[in-house]
């Protein structure tokens, strides 16, 4: 299983499959530009106003399976269970001749010309570029709004913001399959697999239903079953977590769009 393994890397990374997938990250959006970047007033109000309630309600799913779902803050008891769960997973995942530890991939794809530090060094420089041009965005419309409203140079800075924004997304949307295309090399590894164990546990633990208050999905016959059989809710649920934990407004239907 282990030569198995080795072999696969030298195939091209499968493209997303059309059968349930366990999302890892919020969504990019077609074109490129991330959530984060269409954060406005109202939505921060929203957000902070989330937080300081510490939770979220919001839909998940379609037609007849729409439903509310409640999203909290993990407790710190859950974080030092969720860490549990993590190295448990990582002893079990060890003694498995047939799995690699993530080093030991990335030393393959090294080897073999697929995945190098070459390509790491990019999605550097490129969240680098993004950051850059999002600093760039900000002063100058700080720049703006300070301006005497003659100034003539308005125009320009606004082209040159237009400009920016372009520079921005392009950056991320080459970021963005970068790192998916990583991801994919890594996604049968032991540190990875051993990741989705943590996350499925804060998924089942910080979304609720919000008429009763308890864990949407209480047993693991359960959760393994929106797994296979609801992944839209399942998503759209992982979605909002995320978003959620970082601050960053409730994802719409447009962000969905892109699983």
């Amino acid at each position: 299983m282990v030569t198995e393994q080795k072999d696969m890397v030298e195939q091209a990374p499968p493209k997303s499959p059309s059968a349930p997938v366990r999302p890892d990250s919020p969504p990019t959006p077609p074109g490129g530009e991330s959530v984060a970047a269409r954060i406005d007033e109202q939505d921060l109000e929203t957000v902070e106003r989330e937080l300081i309630e510490g939770h979220r309600i919001v839909d998940v799913g379609s037609g007849e399976r729409t439903r509310k779902i409640k999203v909290i803050r993990p407790r710190p008891s859950m974080d030092e269970q969720a860490s549990i769960i993590r190295s448990r997973a990582i002893a079990r995942y060890s003694r498995d001749p047939d799995l690699m530890f993530e080093a030991e991939m990335l030393e393959i794809l090294e080897k073999r010309g697929i995945w190098t530090a070459k390509d790491d060094l990019e999605i550097k420089a490129l969240d680098e570029n993004e950051y850059n041009a999002a600093r760039d965005i900000e002063n100058i419309q700080k720049q703006i709004l300070e301006a005497d409203s003659h100034d003539k140079s308005k125009r320009k800075k606004q082209a040159r913001i237009e400009a920016l924004e372009v520079e921005r997304a392009e950056a991320n949307e080459k970021k963005t399959e970068l790192e998916n295309k990583r991801q994919q090399y890594l996604s049968n590894t032991i540190e990875y697999l051993a990741y989705l164990q943590r996350r499925d546990y804060y998924v089942r633990q910080c979304v609720l239903d919000p008429e009763t208050n308890k864990p949407l999905w209480q047993t693991d016959e359960e959760f393994d079953k929106a797994c296979e059989d609801d992944v839209q809710v399942f998503a759209e649920a992982l979605v909002h977590v995320m978003t959620f934990w970082n601050g960053m407004p409730s994802a719409s239907s447009r962000d969905t769009e892109a699983f």
